[in-house]
């Protein structure tokens, strides 16, 4: 009896997942996209679009300021330019076939001058055809405990389907053939650390992306009453519930039952990663924009040039504090300094880079210019303020 239990749960479970495919199949979506790009500022935006399977990629880019000259690009899942605009004419038009699913990226780029775009979109989606799911097929492994499917979902970045094996202790993921790719997940029990237990359900999280734009996967795990998180590959990134516990342990080590007795409650943040600390850098550098303004001046920092700022102010222990710090000693302070001198008299734009005077000294460079300037001959003026090396 209990064997047909589990084989009724496991063909229900994968006529669903077939049930899943069918109604993933592909329909157009339009999507209307705007964005600012300016050729001395922000040159290159990008927008990214999920495909639901092989068909025509059509878009429109067009602007709102007639001396200004945009350009439209197209990158593949794997990140290749596969198709640009040419550079001259206005509007922009695109007709391209995708051969695959995924997601797919437009970029906006500013050749000259600065102008609101708006990008007009038809590709081939992620919603139903059209009528109701019909029936596929079943598909799934033979062990020695069976498949016991427990929460599944289709992954858009890869176009494959997950499925929680609740009596296995694993997420494995198949591809819409049916074939089994593998394990997704790490097994909890025999003293390995980061894994679950028996699965509850599974999510995959397009909004964690991986360096390939693979999406990191979510699972309920029953046994452990607990939210485990694994990149693409299965390696496991967090545990939600378990830090909880070991804070509360900590605690309790160092406070007395009275105050312990006060908290409403005890909470936990993820640590922040670079993602975070450079949106973090962004806002920071907003706020010093706004005071550049009264002199008259503004500010553009290379990526480089964040990165050493978010080099220079990451600490674990104290989250993003010593980032404030950082930009205040880096950007602020040679900043001010150098207003002070009238090194910037007559200049409105400074751009920031990182210079390397060695191997292991870096520092922040300034170089400030007239961005009205016909030519750079003669008109430049550069200040190097005193930024220390690393």
């Amino acid at each position: 009896m209990t064997r047909g239990v589990r084989t009724a749960v496991t063909l229900v479970a994968l006529v669903l997942c077939s049930t899943l495919l069918a109604a993933s199949s592909a329909q157009g979506d339009t999507t209307v996209l705007n964005g600012t790009v300016n050729q001395a500022g922000t040159a290159f935006k990008s927008h990214k679009i999920t495909i639901g399977a092989a068909g025509t990629i059509t878009a429109t880019l067009d602007w709102d300021n007639a001396s200004a000259n945009l350009r439209l690009f197209l990158y593949d899942p794997t990140g290749a330019l596969v198709w640009q605009s040419p550079t001259a004419g206005k509007p922009k038009t695109m007709s391209f076939h995708a051969p695959t699913a995924g997601t797919w990226k437009l970029g906006v780029k500013a050749l000259s001058g600065s102008a609101a775009y708006t990008l007009s979109v038809d590709y081939p989606g992620s919603g139903s055809a059209g009528g109701p799911a019909t029936y596929s097929g079943v598909y799934g492994f033979s062990g020695s405990a069976g498949l016991y499917a427990y929460g599944m979902d289709w992954d858009s970045t890869d176009n494959t389907i997950l499925v929680g094996d609740y009596w296995n202790y694993r997420v494995w993921r198949y591809d819409t053939n049916g074939n089994m790719i593998g394990s997704v997940s790490q097994h909890a029990l025999g003293g390995v650390s980061g894994g679950i237990t028996a699965p509850y359900d599974v999510e995959a999280d397009p909004t964690d992306l991986n360096s390939s734009g693979k999406a990191a996967l979510w699972v309920a795990d029953q046994g452990s009453s607990r939210f485990v998180e694994f990149d693409h590959n299965g390696k496991w990134l967090q545990t939600i519930g378990k830090m909880k516990d070991t804070l509360m342990k900590e605690i309790e080590r160092y406070f007395r039952p009275e105050f312990i007795g006060r908290l409403d409650d005890v909470i936990v943040f993820k640590p922040l990663d670079r993602a975070n600390l450079e949106v973090i850098v962004e806002f920071e550098l907003c706020k010093v924009m706004k005071r550049l303004i009264d002199h008259g001046l503004k500010i553009e920092l290379t990526q480089e040039a964040k990165e050493f700022l978010i080099d220079k102010g990451t600490n674990t222990d104290f989250g993003a504090r010593p980032l404030r710090r950082a930009i205040e000693q880096h950007v602020e302070d040679p900043l001010s300094e150098e207003i002070l001198r009238g090194n910037f008299k007559g200049k409105d734009l400074i751009k920031i880079t990182v210079k390397t005077e060695d191997e292991k000294n870096k520092h922040l460079y300034f170089e400030a210019f007239n961005s009205a300037a016909t030519t750079a001959a003669g008109q430049k003026q550069l200040a190097q303020a005193g930024s220390d090396a690393t």
